[in-house]
This record gives structure tokens, sequence and C-alpha cells, in this order.
């Protein structure tokens, strides 16, 4: 194992890119960034994701913003975590779905659920705007859900008769799991599709002994992020340290 996070950066030749920020349009965004288009072992895995990378496609990115420390890397508990009244009444509510982890895998029905998601959820947030067509968005959609270089799988949930309610992609290293994506039919936003799949994550998480589910950036009082704030036991990434979520 390297040293430090430094000693990966230097292996995979990092460099430092800015562009428009996602998240605040008057913003510009700064990030180191690596590429990687094969397996990683399963603890640097671990490593990576600790020192607050997030993965898009073959890119591992942190961000290093200047003059804005507002996305820091957010991670649950899993061993403390317990789900407060609120969760456990979207448990109970989606109790008759099915959830199941496999591979990766592009299918029409998806690539329609994903469209729709997009425009209802993103657009905005895309160089494309509203006025992607179908086949722009399907690129989007392989690009962020349908890179599998070996560290990835899919949690897709499904009603009883198939239909597809949410699916994820997740990157599993040896001792946690990232959420890299996750895209729900908006038919089913009574259900908070995208609120059980992160508690069915957290489940797997716990069958197979995993200590943290990391779930990318946490953005304090952002409309996109404050769904995360609602999942105790967690932690966030701040200059460097990962310091207790309740405490900051």
């Amino acid at each position: 194992m390297a040293e430090s996070i430094y000693d990966i950066e230097k292996y995979f030749k990092a460099e430092i890119v800015s562009h428009p920020c996602g998240y605040f349009s008057d913003r510009i965004s700064t990030s180191v960034v690596f590429y990687c288009s094969s397996c990683l072992p399963p603890e640097l895995v671990d490593f990576i994701l600790s020192a607050g990378y997030r993965r898009c496609d073959n890119v591992y990115y942190r961000n290093i913003c200047h003059q804005c420390n507002a996305c820091m890397s957010y991670r649950i508990k899993i061993k403390e975590f317990l789900p407060n009244r609120s969760q456990r009444r979207n448990i109970i509510s989606n109790s008759d779905l099915q959830i199941s982890f496999h591979k990766l895998s592009i299918s029409e029905s998806k690539k329609l659920i994903y469209r729709d998601y997009y425009k209802e959820r993103h657009s905005e947030e895309s160089f494309l705007g509203s006025c992607a067509n179908d086949a722009q968005i399907d690129d989007i959609m392989v690009s962020q859900m349908f890179s599998d270089f070996g560290n990835s799988a899919e949690c897709e949930v499904t009603t009883e008769s198939g239909r597809i309610v949410s699916f994820s992609t997740v990157d599993f290293g040896d001792r946690s799991m990232s959420a890299v994506y996750t895209a729900y039919d908006p038919f089913f936003i009574k259900r908070a599709p995208g609120i059980f799949a992160v508690l069915s994550m957290i489940e797997k998480c716990r069958e197979i002994g995993f200590e943290y589910l990391y779930l990318g950036f946490f953005i304090k009082n952002h409309p996109k992020m404050n769904y995360k704030s609602s999942f105790g036991y967690s932690e966030i990434l701040d200059n460097c340290q990962w310091q207790d979520f309740q405490s900051l």
C-alpha cells in the first residue's frame, strides 16, 4: 500500500483541472483528477475513497476549490447506523419491493427511466441543458453508471412484477462501498426511491461486514443534498480529517 494519497496521485499522474461548478452556476470548480481504466485492489479503493475521491467513468477526482470548501466527502458508519422514524416508515412502505445486487447491465427500460429522471432532476446542471436529446442523455448515463473496470456492481430495486423502481451503480472496496450514482423512475417518487436505495445499500454493507458507505459530497443547505443530513451516524471529511457529522 502507498504511504499517502500523494503517492497514488504521483503513480497515476494526477493533474489539476478547472471547470464550471456543477452545484453553483456562478463558481468555478477546481479538482485533482487521475484516470484509471483497470480493476484496483479493494484495499486501494478504500484508501482512495477515504482520501475524498469520487469516481465518474474512468476519472477519480477530489475538489480543491481555492475560494470554496462547500463540497465535503460524506460517509455513513455502518456498524453504528440506525434508521430514524422516517426511514423506518420508508423501509416498511417499500417492503414489497425486491432488491438485488448484480453485474452492471444496460437495458432499454433503464434508458427510458434515466431519460425521465435526467429531464426532471438534472438537465439544468448539464452543459447540454434542457435541449439534450435522447442519444446524448444515453451517453451521459453510460458514462455515469455503466463504466465497469472490475470494482463495480448494480443495486436494482424492482416491483414484484419486475418493473424497475431504481438502479444504482456502486463500487466495492475491501471495507467499504461507494454509491457512484442512482437513478429512479419518477413515477415512484412518493415511495422516496432514492432514500430506499441508500437504505438498501446500508443493509448490504451490514450483511457483508463493511465499515462505511460513501455517498459522495455533502453541501450544506443545497436542496439536492439535504437528504444526506437525515442519515445519522455519519462523518464528513473536513481539512483532511474525518469528523462526526453531527458536531459540525
